[in-house]
């Protein structure tokens, strides 16, 4: 420690207290009681200084320009935006895209007076016009379908009328020609086929049975036609009372027997005249002077029933039978074969050639 340190030191250790003296200490808290009295009291913004209230006021009016510019800009937007349906009807488009005070009144005003103004537009009446041709031309296709819809409930109440009248009667009994000898029990029945939809007439006994369908003369014509045949030789076959025909031997479940039969002995009775059926081998005839295709021949060959057939016990096939009468004609139809040695014959009576109608698909 050099001299100057020591003296400093000396004169340290002399001093009574560390602390400033009493009466500075009372002079430095006084004045700080002086300086918090002028300051405790709020601070007042609308006070005298200018420079405050000039800032205040620029404040203000700048925050209004700025809503004012939002304000617009929210309309530019809201006017497209809103009540779509009530601006395309009055075609709100057809004004100047720029034209933003026209389009604004547009959007403020009620949606009728809207509609009304818009209606004197040029364009607009031009949109109406075309409006009401398409509602007329709306119109006229409704009452088209309804006409449509009305044919084909007429000709399905048509049909449903015959199914119900061959339905009430394909309970009772008919009795049989007295040309048939078999002692077993036999029965002639009638009804709707649950494949077809369409009348069915039946003959059962023990040893055979045979069931005649109607077909519709527009399911013939389409048949054939998809066969080759042209449609005015389409409609020959259509116009000729078609029977989708099932023959059955089902003397495999009793006693065994063949059976021969030849339709070229059927008898068809209709009006007091009797005639016979309408062969593969008569329409060949006619097939062959129309100069028809040997394809679409062919086709119609395999799909008739055949004029000739033997049946061993169990077996069955089925075509089409051609009766050569006209759509909606009723008549008698005698079948005759031969089974355990002997000749039988039965009376089908009051067949009906299906009624050339348009009827729709029934549903599945």
């Amino acid at each position: 420690m050099n001299t100057e340190d020591k003296q400093l030191s000396s004169i340290y250790k002399q001093a009574k207290q560390e602390i400033p003296a009493e009466h500075i200490d009372d002079a430095i808290l006084a004045a700080a009681k002086r300086e918090t009295k002028k300051f405790s009291l709020p601070y007042n913004p609308f006070s005298n200084t200018w420079r405050v209230s000039a800032s205040l006021a620029a404040v203000l009016i700048l925050s209004f320009g700025i809503v004012t510019l939002i304000e617009d800009v929210e309309d530019e937007f809201t006017l497209d935006g809103v009540t779509p349906l009530i601006i395309e009807e009055t075609e709100s488009r057809q004004l100047p895209a720029n034209n933003v005070e026209k389009r604004r009144a547009l959007a403020k005003a009620p949606s009728t007076a809207r509609a009304k103004s818009s209606l004197q537009q040029p364009a607009a009446k031009s949109l109406s016009d075309t409006s009401n041709a398409e509602m007329t031309h709306d119109l006229l296709s409704f009452r088209e379908q309804d006409k449509k819809r009305n044919e084909q409930l007429a000709r399905k109440n048509k049909q449903e009328a015959q199914r119900t009248k061959l339905q009430t009667e394909s309970t009772d009994q008919i009795s049989l020609s007295p040309a048939l000898p078999l002692s077993s029990p036999s029965t002639i029945t009638t009804g709707i086929d649950e494949q077809a939809m369409l009348p069915y007439w039946q003959y059962k006994d023990e040893g055979m049975s045979i069931r005649l369908i109607q077909r519709l003369p527009d399911q013939t014509r389409g048949y054939f036609i998809a066969r080759g045949f042209s449609a005015k030789h389409a409609e020959l076959i259509a116009q000729s009372c078609v029977f989708q025909t099932v023959f059955k031997n089902t003397s495999n479940t009793g006693e065994p027997s063949a059976i021969v039969y030849n339709m070229e002995n059927w008898v068809v009775s209709h009006n007091g005249k009797s005639g016979g059926m309408k062969t593969r081998e008569k329409w060949a005839m006619q097939w062959q002077e129309l100069n028809v295709p040997a394809a679409a021949k062919l086709a119609f060959e395999w799909g008739l029933l055949p004029t000739r057939q033997d049946y061993q016990p169990g077996d069955y096939n089925w075509g089409m039978a051609i009766f050569d009468l006209a759509p909606a004609d009723n008549f008698n139809l005698k079948i005759t074969w031969q089974q355990h040695n002997e000749q039988h014959s039965v009376i089908i009576p009051k067949m009906l050639c299906a009624a050339d109608i348009h009827a729709d698909p029934e549903a599945p």
